[in-house]
């Protein structure tokens, strides 16, 4: 919560809710573990204090963010998430003789998120002229007509399509190196976003 007190500009109000759950499949078939959120900016707020969906630009694996989302790509003020990840701790691994004696373990995993905009947090629509407002992030295109138009570089998600991240990687490599590859399933007519990408990590797990 922020409040319009000792010089603050904005009244804001970020309600958060989250479920860690790890399932153990029957018959070895390794575990699942599912992280759900959902939040809500319930206040009028410029950009900056709107919901940003957690995004990893680097190349290294870092839990619970979202690999091939761009910075500011999607700004809500209501959003639900779901990362499932199910490791089948070399399952399928174990039936393959060069595999089974390398120790190399499989996992696969899927990344969800639905997200909402108002109009009240919306510049786009009749609240363009409200000084509480900042235009997105974006840049001035030609309008064909001799003048100029701003143009969003922020995605308005659909309700009906949210977007999602399909992840297979490979971990216990020289018992340290995960690897995975991810692969964005939806928004991908979206410019300059990458569509699948290579990620790694030092992982020791006993």
């Amino acid at each position: 919560m922020g409040l319009k007190i000792f010089g603050g500009q904005y009244n804001y109000n970020v309600t958060e809710v989250g479920l860690y759950k790890r399932l153990y499949v029957p018959a070895g078939w390794g575990y699942i573990s599912s992280d759900i959120r959902a939040g809500i900016q319930w206040n009028k707020v410029p950009f900056p204090l709107l919901i940003h969906p957690a995004t990893n630009q680097s190349y290294i694996v870092e839990d619970n963010t979202f690999s091939l989302i761009s910075n500011l790509e999607f700004l809500n003020d209501r959003y639900a998430q779901a990362m499932i990840e199910w490791d089948l701790c070399g399952k399928i691994f174990n039936r393959i003789p060069l595999f089974k004696k390398l120790k190399w373990r499989e996992m696969l995993g899927i990344n969800i998120l639905y997200g909402q905009l108002s109009d009240k947090n919306n510049p786009s629509t009749s609240n363009f002229t409200d000084p509480d407002l900042f235009f997105f992030p974006g840049h001035f295109v030609s309008d064909g007509k001799g003048g100029t138009m701003y143009e969003n570089n922020t995605v308005a998600m659909s309700q009906k399509t949210p977007y999602i991240e399909l992840r297979f990687g490979v971990h216990n490599i020289f018992k340290l190196i995960h690897i995975e590859y991810i692969r964005r399933m939806t928004y991908r007519e979206t410019p300059d976003v990458n569509k699948d990408g290579i990620r790694f990590k030092i992982r020791m797990q006993f």
